[in-house]
């Protein structure tokens, strides 16, 4: 009872401030996972992001329980209901939304960059269970069809079936993914190591002696989580970083002419670069995982990867390259190119250099305005001043005239924060004085 009444009030304010901001014509994005509690009980966990007064804010509505499977038809439902509790209408007052479920509601729809990175890791480093059901296929193991992808102008008819929304438990999703052939051998050497010393303090303070002559500071192995393939990469790069320590340890324990510890320089060739394939994939799923991610640092954070991939010149990164192309492009929508656009209007150009990255035409995107203003019923009384766009044309020429060269001894992380903070930069054109809705999307 403590905790409900003292929720109350916060339910009570969240519905003010949601009230204030419908008023002054605000509208909001969703997104939404499934989390399944320690009980075995599945839940809904949904997010209400807007931006208002030069800043982002969210506000997380809480959980709802769901029963049996949840189809995107039940999803929606579910979503009505809850947004209800909180005087929100689905269909006017959502304007974006992540899932598949946005293709049964008017809701502009962006499916996540995310989820579409982690199925290209598994297209390419990890074995398909030829035992899996169809609906464990489509949430984890995506089906392949080289033909199944979105079109630039936003058509979602063609997304594969992995993209679905469908909530499906089976048996299947507790096996344990195996990776390829060409890595299964390496990597469960790495994992019997780093079980030995996170499986005995003895030996891992013995470990821990020749980390820190070598670095200073003690530095943990690392085991990587079957449900996380994220933790791979962390696991072979804390690997890496003590492969000169961990021969000499293996000396002590007598085990270095054990053939389950003992690595080729092949080997370690082969783990490094693992590693170079895997760290600017981890970081880009990090970046587009943090609260303040946008499509534009979205759309500059997947190029940096594409090009650190691209510049590795392996047969694994070059493969790897090509399916996260083919799921960013089933992604990727004219969104991401109609803000780059109002960002700033002046250096925009159509693009068909990158059939990934394709930026369409201008008047295509003022079509996708006109259609999402009439759409939100926003209120097109307000009146615009004639200013000077000289002063903008200007900014622009500095800004385009004064592109910095990145030092060359950044971390990676460094490299794509500088990067994102380039494309982030916003120069927006004066406002014009406009009658018409045509007249105010051409002007503005």
């Amino acid at each position: 009872m403590m905790v409900m009444n003292y929720g109350t009030p916060l339910r009570m304010k969240v519905l003010h401030q949601l009230s204030k901001l419908k008023e002054t014509d605000h509208r909001f994005s969703l997104t939404f996972d499934e989390w399944t509690s320690s009980s075995n009980r599945r839940y809904l966990n949904i997010n209400l992001h807007t931006y208002a007064n030069d800043r982002v804010l969210f506000w997380n509505l809480g959980l709802t329980r769901i029963f049996a499977s949840m189809p995107a038809t039940v999803c929606v439902e579910i979503l009505r209901k809850k947004l209800k509790e909180f005087d929100l209408d689905l269909d006017i007052d959502i304007h974006a939304i992540m899932v598949k479920t946005g293709t049964l509601i008017p809701a502009l729809q962006q499916l996540c960059y995310a989820h579409g990175l982690q199925l290209g890791i598994l297209n390419v480093i990890y074995k398909k269970n030829e035992h899996e059901s169809i609906q464990q296929a489509q949430i984890d193991v995506p089906l392949e069809n080289p033909e199944a992808e979105t079109n630039n102008d936003g058509d979602r008819s063609n997304i594969t079936d992995d993209d679905r929304f469908i909530v499906e438990v089976s048996s299947s999703s507790e096996r344990e993914r195996e990776l390829i052939s060409d890595f299964n051998d390496i990597i469960n050497k790495v994992r019997k190591i780093a079980r030995l010393f996170r499986g005995s303090p003895t030996k891992n303070d013995m470990l821990q002696e020749y980390v820190k002559k070598e670095f200073g500071r003690k530095i943990e192995l690392d085991r990587d989580c079957k449900t996380r393939w994220s933790s791979l990469a962390t696991m072979i790069e804390t690997f890496n970083k003590l492969k000169l320590c961990i021969p000499k340890i293996l000396i002590d324990l007598r085990l270095s002419t054990n053939i389950e510890y003992r690595f080729s320089e092949h080997e370690f060739c082969a783990l490094e670069n693992l590693e170079n394939i895997l760290k600017p994939v981890k970081l880009a799923v990090e970046v587009l995982c943090r609260q303040d991610a946008i499509l534009i640092i979205a759309e500059a954070t997947l190029k940096f990867m594409i090009k650190k991939l691209e510049d590795n010149h392996s047969a694994l990164a070059s493969e790897l390259t090509c399916f996260l192309r083919r799921r960013i492009s089933q992604r990727r929508t004219n969104l991401t190119a109609l803000l780059i656009y109002l960002q700033n209007p002046c250096s925009y150009h159509a693009s068909c250099d990158d059939e990934t990255f394709h930026l369409p035409a201008k008047n295509s995107l003022r079509k996708e305005i006109k259609h999402f203003v009439i759409r939100m019923q926003f209120s097109l009384s307000n009146s615009y001043d004639n200013n000077d766009d000289e002063e903008v044309v200007q900014a622009v020429q500095v800004t385009n005239n004064n592109q910095e060269v990145l030092p060359s001894d950044l971390t990676l992380q460094q490299e794509l924060e500088l990067t994102i903070s380039s494309a982030s930069n916003v120069i927006c054109r004066a406002p014009s004085r406009a009658n018409t809705l045509e007249s105010i999307i051409k002007k503005k």
